[in-house]
This record gives C-alpha cells, structure tokens and sequence, in this order.
C-alpha cells in the first residue's frame, strides 16, 4: 500500500518501470479508485497522475471501488489509460 503522492516520483516511477521490465512486478491494484475523480480535481491532484501504472508492460491493473457512479466510473478509466478495460459493476446491496 503506498500513497498517490508516493506513486507519482521519479524515483517510484523508475523502479517501477524497472520491475514491469524485469518481470517482478505483475499487478497494479487500485482500491477505493472512487477517491482518484473524488479528490484528483480538488487537493490531491497526484491521483491524476497514477495512469502510467496501466501502461507498464506485461503489468495487470484492476480497479475497484463500491460507491462511483456511471460517470465517475468513466472518468476513472479515462485518468488511469484503461478506456478499453472492462468496467463492472454488480448491484450493491
């Protein structure tokens, strides 16, 4: 578990890369994804910058979340490079 701001530096960005490269690296997951168009637009815009994790190679993304709506799903495909993803989302009872 680390945080969007720690995600987002260089330095994070390099060794991630660097193991997708490797082949250490197999998945990314994102929880609570709903916060990444809740709060990216407003005081952590570091949310916003967490889509070159889908673009590593050879790496698989989910994403998850129990409360975005239609729209807010879109946009967080949108914001993390997953336009072709499938999105689900299963009735919540």
């Amino acid at each position: 578990y680390v945080t969007p701001e720690f995600l987002v530096l260089g330095s994070t960005r390099s060794l991630l890369t660097k193991l997708a490269q490797d082949g250490a690296l197999a998945m990314v997951a994102f929880d609570e994804c709903h916060c990444i168009v809740e709060w990216g637009n407003t005081f952590r815009s570091a949310y916003l910058e967490m889509g070159y994790l889908t673009d590593l190679p050879r790496v698989r993304v989910i994403a998850l979340t129990a409360s975005a709506t239609k729209p807010q799903l879109q946009e967080i495909l949108k914001v993390l490079h997953m336009e072709r993803a499938v999105a689900f989302r299963p009735p919540f009872n």
